[in-house]
């Protein structure tokens, strides 16, 4: 037997000891060398050992796929050294914080120390994220990974995701993906809700326990360093104790490799305290990053020494940079005493420093002007705080705005976290970028970047428009919040309700933007498929935030409280039909249901306010709930058609899980539809929803199919689940007898009411003759692979088209006791009527292709001799290829496939020709 077997690149070669090279020639391949050569195919004859083997590389590749995944998916990208969000990150100015960064790097290099954490403390700005930073950077073969926590970013504000993105750097550094990172992987397979567990119980599972595992007689020197910076940053204080607990337990649980941990923060009361009664206290060694005693005795600290240098290199630089503005001042500007004084001003805090130098390089005004402004403001005016210069240079920095009311405003919108309201993923959009922002606030493209032209010493202003502006140290956030520190600059964070409300009406909008394009509101001119064309031009490029909106508006809405004259303008706008079909293009049926509770919720939101602008918005979603058409072009699965109309019709009143009749409803269409589930949503087919006050004839482009959703339909749906529901399995049986072949043995037993059975009867009869013009299960010009597979499933040698059921057939079929009857239905003439058209549309059937000429284009020959394929009901039997080989074939519909495939051990040659020739 020939086995088609195509060998795919996963991430890593194939183990030699797992595969046989006479069965897997290609082995031991790179990736690049299969870029170069293309998908690799061999015709091997395989052992069932052999099967097996392969099985277990797949299952490993697969699995090892989806863990990376589900990793990187928790972990958080943001928080890594080298991330992108970070970048430019804070780093030492070269020949500064020598004497720290040569004692940690002796320290890190040093198998042998007994020491196994150093705390890095000092307050703040005083330069300890670069510090850890640049200790990464110059020990990137020693570092295991690192997690920078931020105040000012709320995906790295918290210990939740920190072991997953702890893992996720295990799992794909260079030295420790192949050694630690399959026990990590097999221990989350071990259990798939891991992350649901405690974080105390993720760190010893994903980290101390596989470490544990590791081969003490290696030779291998493994990476060991863990960075932690910003601990006072994480912004529940618990957390912070929590993690110091997560230290005590690696420094005493016993690994051949012990880690060692950098733990970079602000000396706060209660992290002294838990440094002092950790149980890793002896092996504990502490750097003050600012010695203020010295500087009390007349001497710089090392601290000062390099803001001192960092200041004459960068004053250096902008002597050189703004030369011709320069030309009047000495070489020397600004003098050695100015420099003197910014240093003593810093206080060791070297954030003060690199602001001074971000203020003053700015081509707005001269350099030596606004370094004067500096100088000439006295601390002496800020008292009671303990950064009294950093915080009068803040003031300066904030006073030099030309519009401190939007300003203001955007400051707000930086200092409020995100609300997690929903229960999707908003990472993906970013919140505080200037394209955002200027649409939350109505402005111009530009506008929020004028706005804050003055401020890049505190800032950073991203210059393509899309990533977040980001404060560059929390220390602003400090000032910005405190009324004492800030005075008349002083803002607050949006309070939630206020927040929402912002958001909500930001996607209201961004949907309402869409409802023009619908063809429910064609204009005149346009006809039915030419605005249906435009319409699915349109809703193909939705963005990011677009999409968001249509998932998560109602979740917003709910909790922003009040609805102000913005929103309530807004919520007049708001059209269901429209971004229901939106839904339903991109995600399916089941998105939409997951949404309905939340649709439901914000209904009753909009009734608790006796505002009479709430008046449209509740009669439109009440309309909706009551009754829709659903309308499918000639290209939609029948599968697909019934299904959606299935579940949203289900959905409409009723609140319950139809679950349990899927396997009986698919079962009654696939009796009379030779086609496989697939799928149970194809994304692409583009419905149209439409409200019932309308003639969707009028809306909808020739030959399309429309059904009608009533209200009454869901209850009988109910009752019908109950009772199935209830049923042991003879009864179930009985009832599926009943449905399938027409019988009733269920009525007779007395388990289920005759109207009942009558009316979900005539239900599935009614759809299935509505969308029996529906995309079929021949192959037509165009149809993908699945057709293709569909047609090739038989079991007789003259292999032949079958031929729809007609309703006749399906009547003299499903003859029994009952019979299909035309009652008890609502408005399943009006549905005939309008599924037809007013137009007299005529359905055309799709060219179609002879079974014959396929089985004449694949054509497998040469078998070894006294070996020879028996053909029975499975095609990929009859071929002698395995399934899955031959689903991979089939998707050569429609792109090119190699032109032979070459013999491998004696076995012949397998020919195919490109399978899309057959629709040319």
């Amino acid at each position: 037997m020939h086995v088609l077997q195509e060998v795919i690149w996963r991430g890593a070669e194939i183990p030699g000891d797992m595969v046989s090279k006479h069965y897997l020639p290609n082995h031991g391949r790179r990736k690049e060398k299969w870029d170069e050569g293309g998908l690799g195919y061999c015709a091997t004859k395989r052992t069932a050992s052999d099967s097996m083997k392969i099985a277990l590389i797949q299952d490993v590749w697969t699995v090892r796929d989806d863990i990376l995944r589900t990793l990187a998916a928790r972990a958080v990208v943001n928080a890594t050294y080298d991330s992108e969000e970070r970048f430019p990150p804070p780093n030492c100015h070269p020949n500064t914080r020598v004497n720290t960064l040569s004692t940690l790097g002796l320290w890190v290099d040093d198998p042998k120390s007994t020491i196994r954490v150093f705390w890095l403390h000092g307050s703040a700005g005083v330069g300890k994220s670069a510090i850890a930073q640049k200790l990464a950077e110059d020990h990137p073969s020693r570092l295991v990974a690192a997690f920078f926590f931020s105040r000012n970013d709320t995906t790295r504000d918290k210990l939740d995701q920190f072991v997953a993105t702890i893992a996720y750097q295990c799992c794909t550094s260079d030295r420790l993906k192949d050694v630690v990172g399959p026990l990590i992987i097999d221990a989350i397979r071990s259990n798939p809700n891991i992350f649901r567990t405690s974080s105390e119980n993720q760190f010893r599972k994903l980290l101390l326990v596989p470490f544990s595992k590791l081969n003490t007689d290696s030779p291998l020197t493994l990476p060991d360093l863990i960075v932690v910076d910003g601990l006072d940053e994480c912004v529940d204080p618990s957390s912070q104790a929590r993690l110091l607990n997560f230290v005590d337990d690696a420094v005493t649980f016993p690994t051949p490799f012990p880690f060692k941990f950098l733990l970079c923060s602000r000396p706060e009361p209660q992290l002294r305290n838990a440094f002092i009664n950790a149980r890793f206290a002896p092996c504990l060694e502490c750097i003050t990053i600012s010695d203020t005693t010295i500087r009390f005795l007349g001497y710089l600290s090392e601290s000062d020494i390099d803001i001192q240098r960092y200041l004459s290199e960068k004053f250096t630089s902008l002597r050189e940079k703004y030369r011709a503005v320069l030309r009047d001042d000495k070489e020397s500007w600004p003098g050695e005493d100015t420099i003197n004084e910014l240093v003593w001003r810093a206080s060791g805090q070297f954030i003060f420093a690199v602001t001074v130098i971000k203020y003053v390089d700015t081509m707005d005004d001269l350099p030596q002007d606004r370094l004067q402004t500096i100088l000439s403001t006295q601390t002496g005016e800020i008292t009671n705080t303990p950064y009294p210069a950093l915080d009068l240079l803040y003031r300066q920095i904030l006073s030099a705005c030309r519009r401190w009311d939007r300003v203001s405003l955007i400051l707000r919108l930086l200092i409020t976290p995100h609300p997690n309201v929903t229960c999707v993923d908003s990472t993906g959009i970013r919140w505080n970028s200037p394209s955002v922002i200027s649409q939350l606030f109505e402005w111009k493209a530009g506008e929020v970047e004028a706005s804050l032209s003055r401020l890049h010493a505190v800032l950073h202003i991203p210059e393509d428009g899309v990533s977040e502006i980001r404060i560059l140290h929390a220390s602003f956030t400090e000032f910005l919040l405190d009324k004492v520190r800030s005075g008349e600059y002083r803002v607050s964070k949006f309070p939630e309700e206020e927040y929402c409300s912002l958001v909500t009406v930001l996607l209201l909008r961004m949907m309402s933007s869409f409802t023009s394009s619908y063809p429910l509101y064609r204009p005149p001119n346009l006809s039915p498929a030419v605005a249906f064309t435009i319409w699915k031009d349109v809703t193909s490029s939705m963005d990011t935030l677009t999409l968001f909106a249509i998932n998560n508006w109602a979740y917003y809405c709910v909790q922003a409280g009040s609805p102000n004259t913005r929103l309530l303008a807004e919520l007049g706008k708001f059209d269901p039909y429209c971004v229901v079909a939106m839904l339903l293009s991109k995600f399916g049926e089941g998105w939409f249901l997951s949404h309905l509770p939340e649709w439901k919720a914000c209904l009753s939101w909009a009734q608790s306010f006796e505002k009479s602008e709430t008046r449209i918005f509740i009669e439109r979603l009440k309309s909706f709930s009551s009754g829709l058409y659903l309308g499918f072009s000639r290209e939609t699965m029948r599968y697909d058609a019934t299904w959606i109309t299935f579940k949203m019709e289900c959905s409409l009143r009723a609140e319950y899980n139809v679950n349990r009749l899927t396997d009986l409803v698919t079962k009654y269409y696939r009796k009379w539809w030779s086609e496989s589930s697939g799928s149970l949503w194809t994304p692409g087919m583009f419905p149209l929803v439409l409200p019932t006050t309308i003639n969707p004839v009028d809306v909808v482009p020739e030959d399309w199919v429309v059904v009608r959703l009533v209200n009454g339909n869901d209850e009988k749906l109910q009752r019908v689940h109950d009772v199935y529901r209830s049923l042991g399995s003879g009864g179930r049986r009985l009832f599926n007898d009943d449905v399938l072949y027409g019988t009733s043995g269920s009525v007779s037993r007395n388990l289920v009411k005759e109207k009942d059975l009558v009316a979900f009867k005539t239900l599935l009869y009614h759809r299935r003759d509505i969308f029996s013009v529906l995309g079929s299960h021949v192959i037509s010009k165009g149809s993908g692979p699945e057709h293709f597979l569909r047609i090739l499933r038989t079991d007789t040698d003259e292999t032949e088209l079958q031929e729809l059921p007609t309703k006749d057939d399906s009547d003299d079929e499903g003859k029994g006791n009952l019979s299909e009857p035309e009652v008890d239905y609502q408005a399943s003439e009006e549905e005939k009527n309008h599924s037809h058209g007013s137009r007299n549309l005529q359905v055309s059937q799709p060219s179609m292709v002879p079974v014959e000429r396929i089985h004449s284009q694949v054509r497998f020959f040469g078998d070894r001799e006294g070996e020879e394929g028996e053909r029975d009901d499975d095609i990929s039997d009859w071929y002698n290829v395995e399934p899955a080989a031959l689903e991979e074939v089939l998707l050569f519909v429609n792109t090119e496939p190699p032109s032979t495939i070459r013999p491998q051990d004696g076995y012949t040659t397998a020919i195919f020709r490109p399978i899309r020739n057959l629709f040319a």
